[in-house]
């Protein structure tokens, strides 16, 4: 969102709601792109807020909609009315100024596009939704972020300017996120891309697995030549897929596929000269190769008492009917109910409140701090509840395996028992002096297999 006026003047609540606004909008244009028949158009869109003049409208909304451009109408229509039932709030003093442009593509497009249906993956760019001014991430974290891409940011300096491109011909930026699951890896990848004003290209292993032998292989190329076509940030979520050790007993086919295909992977982060982000839940899985490849591995955890209360300021709507202003002890005190939850589950748990409340009371609801308390407490009982059902399959589970292994080491000892009571003394005495040779031999075949 571009901002004509002094954005430092708005309202913090203000400048959030706007945000979530074009974030929401963004989602319903590609929704609605997707959804549409006609695939001879492009759609951009340009949200920018702007002063407020006496008598002006919130939206003003510009297009070039028309019948030239099928399908252009009923699509900006269906806009506008989004909009017109979304608008529940109005800040103070500005505007907003929407421009939807439809182009028409040219038969050379067509025709382009046409060339390109191969029958493989397609693989669509997004609009980043999330910018670092929303994102509460430790200090030194964004800090490891940003050193991370000044290889983007500076690379004509450092690589042309001061010739560091003689001693590095790759001036890419790869990324790693490890965490715990629901710490922000994803909005930090679209912040990224924000921040570096490209669209991001995410990817997670399904995209690009395939039941066909081969072509995940052919998947993964097109998905770094329409990275570079587009100059777009490459994000690939559950990474362990793609980064896990290579398997050295390749037994089967597809053992043998996934070893070409992390092959494959290293030698396109050697030619891409964009941003790659991969998110992976262990660090421990990364094969050494790519560690090796990686400029940064940078840890995305759960987030501690204070950023647990900016979490859940963040995700109260300005125009909430609040009791009382939320005061900074109120969100403290919620924050401590809930230690050890990520970002993600602090939103589920503000979302079930504000649904349940709308159920119970609707349009009358009014909510208090203890609201946000109760909520916060309800969800990590659920979470601790889930937690320590897992605890328990998993140990149920060892216990199954413990006592079918007894089982198994207690019928070869009767197998073995009721051998030895068929033996005689003497062919006893000569399997024991039988194994020292054994044993030998199993030695020097050990030590040969290790030779080879």
């Amino acid at each position: 969102m571009k901002y004509s006026i002094d954005k430092s003047k708005l309202p913090p609540e203000d400048i959030r709601w706007l945000s979530n606004l074009e974030h929401d909008f963004i989602d319903e244009v590609q929704m609605v792109v997707n959804m549409s028949t006609e695939l001879d158009w492009e759609l951009a869109h340009i949200v920018s807020v702007v002063e407020r003049k006496k008598g002006e409208p919130f939206i003003n909304l510009e297009t070039n909609a028309g019948w030239k451009i099928p399908g252009s109408l009923h699509v900006n229509l269906t806009l506008k009315e989004w909009f017109e039932k979304r608008i529940d709030y109005e800040p103070a003093n500005v505007a907003l100024s929407v421009k939807l442009t439809f182009r028409a593509k040219t038969a050379d497009e067509q025709k382009t596009k046409s060339a390109s249906d191969d029958g493989l993956s397609t693989f669509i760019p997004e609009t980043p939704r999330h910018t670092f001014d929303q994102i509460i991430i430790p200090d030194e974290t964004r800090k490891q972020i940003m050193d991370s891409l000044s290889v983007v940011v500076h690379r004509e300096l450092v690589y042309n300017t001061w010739g560091f491109g003689k001693c590095d011909k790759s001036p890419n930026s790869i990324l790693s996120f490890y965490g715990p699951p629901g710490t922000g890896k994803t909005m930090c990848a679209h912040a990224i891309a924000a921040y570096l004003n490209k669209p991001l290209l995410a990817f997670n292993y399904a995209d690009i697995e395939s039941k066909y032998v081969g072509e995940a292989a052919k998947n993964l190329k097109k998905a770094f030549e329409t990275a570079t076509k587009l100059d777009a940030v490459m994000f690939f979520d559950e990474a362990d897929s793609f980064l896990g050790k290579r398997i050295g007993d390749v037994q089967h086919g597809s053992d043998q596929s996934l070893n070409s295909q992390r092959s494959q992977m290293l030698i396109y982060l050697e030619e891409f000269k964009g941003v790659v982000i991969f998110a992976t839940n262990l660090q421990s899985n990364v094969d050494k190769a790519f560690e090796s490849r990686i400029l940064a591995h940078i840890k995305i955890d759960l987030p501690n008492r204070e950023a647990r209360a900016a979490i859940i300021r963040t995700l109260i709507p300005a125009q909430l009917p609040l009791v009382a202003p939320l005061t900074d002890d109120d969100l403290l005190r919620a924050s401590d109910t809930i230690e050890g939850l990520a970002g993600r589950e602090i939103k589920q748990a503000i979302k079930t409140l504000l649904f349940r409340k709308a159920a119970e009371l609707g349009a009358d609801a009014k909510f208090s701090a203890d609201d946000i308390v109760n909520a916060m407490a309800s969800k990590k009982k659920e979470v601790d509840a889930l937690a320590n059902e897992e605890q328990e399959r998993i140990k149920a589970e060892k216990e199954k395996k413990k006592k079918k292994v007894l089982e198994a080491l207690m019928r070869n000892a009767e197998e073995k028992v009721e051998y030895l009571d068929k033996m005689t003394i003497e062919d006893l005495q000569a399997a024991i002096d039988r194994r020292p040779e054994v044993e030998a031999r199993r030695k020097a075949e050990e030590e040969a297999m290790q030779n080879e």
